[in-house]
């Protein structure tokens, strides 16, 4: 293997190791979420309305915006220096912070049209508790997408370990306080639960690149920064993209709301389970090799494609066992991690 093919495993498995303890923790969260409230339309009521705000996540922060700003990010930082790419970074933040309170706003006035779309299937009652969750947890989204930038400046650093247990800390928050609030404010304490740990994960990954070097604070965008113009341009069709990889989880909102109460947390409890290797192996070699690669082009298309293909390699190895494990032995995975407390035999 190259000397970049091992720098990518030696960043991809640093990944691992921080998603890994993010992802038993978030498992964790499922566990507790499922023991207090079972598979119930309360519960499902609030899957539709996270499923709102992290749609949204999904598109503008985690998503689109590293696609986006990682690789102009790296090439800044490579080509122009430090102060160039600490300029990109908090121009990008200005026009990050203005486009997720525009749409935080606009989440929160049209929650009730939201909501029936999403859950045409739902009484009255889970709707009106759906719409309520809804403007509840919406402003997430600019926490999470302070955080997702740190993510990217850190990851071009090629400091990948904090950005990959900066979940853990949310899910730890996230357990903690639902674990003190739940018995008197029921499914309300996991909207709040959800936007602490959207802080907490924020205010890690600001402080780490801080230390860094590079404080997150916004900037006037100028005109002529033609690394922030190419960022943008690319922005609009990576959401374009990723938001029709969105469509299954609305879809399938959509349906469980005219089956019977807890089929949304049903489906919910089992994407949970396949989210744990894909986050584990899929996503922390993608976010490993995104800043190398985006270096490697500079070099020449040779070093890319090799690098693209070290990165396949590896990953189908990681994958692909852990597949047909989990195929095989599905139906005793779920009893293991949720049958217990008001998980009952139909969720099962």
């Amino acid at each position: 293997m190259s000397s970049s093919g091992s720098r990518m495993v030696r960043h991809s498995l640093r990944m691992m190791a921080g998603t890994f303890l993010s992802r038993i923790l978030g498992l964790a969260r499922e566990v507790l979420t499922a023991a207090l409230f079972g598979a119930t339309r309360q519960l499902d009521a609030f899957l539709v309305a996270y499923t709102l705000a992290n749609l949204s996540r999904r598109l503008l922060a985690e998503g689109a915006l590293s696609a986006a700003f990682v690789p102009e990010f790296s090439r800044s930082l490579e080509k122009d220096g430090p102060e160039a790419a600490r300029s990109l970074a908090r121009q990008t933040l200005a026009v990050l912070l203005a486009a997720t309170g525009v749409v935080t706003v606009a989440g929160i006035l049209a929650a009730p049209l939201l909501v029936r779309i999403m859950a045409p299937g739902f009484d009255p009652e889970g709707a009106s508790t759906a719409v309520y969750l809804t403007r509840l947890m919406f402003p997430f989204l600019v926490f999470i997408s302070v955080a997702a930038l740190a993510m990217g400046v850190l990851n071009s650093l090629d400091c990948f370990f904090v950005p990959a247990i900066a979940p853990a800390l949310s899910n730890v928050v996230f357990i903690a306080f639902l674990a003190i609030v739940t018995l008197r404010w029921g499914v309300r304490g996991l909207a709040y639960a959800v936007l602490l740990g959207g802080i907490s994960q924020m205010v890690l990954q600001w402080l780490w690149s801080a230390k860094k070097g590079f404080v997150l604070l916004p900037a006037m965008p100028r005109r002529d920064n033609e690394a922030l113009s190419r960022a943008m341009k690319l922005f609009l069709p990576y959401a374009a993209g990723l938001s029709l990889n969105q469509l299954i989880p609305l879809i399938s909102r959509l349906l469980g709301s005219f089956l019977q109460e807890g089929a949304i947390s049903v489906l919910n409890y089992a994407d949970r389970v396949l989210q744990l290797p894909l986050g584990l192996f899929v996503i922390a070699i993608s976010q490993a090799i995104l800043p190398q690669l985006s270096r490697q082009i500079l070099a020449g298309e040779e070093d890319f494609f090799k690098g693209v293909r070290e990165a396949l390699r590896f990953g189908l190895f990681m994958v692909l066992p852990v597949a047909l494990g989990m195929a095989l032995f599905s139906g005793e995975i779920v009893h293991l991690l949720f049958f217990r407390g008001a998980f009952g035999e139909w969720a099962w």
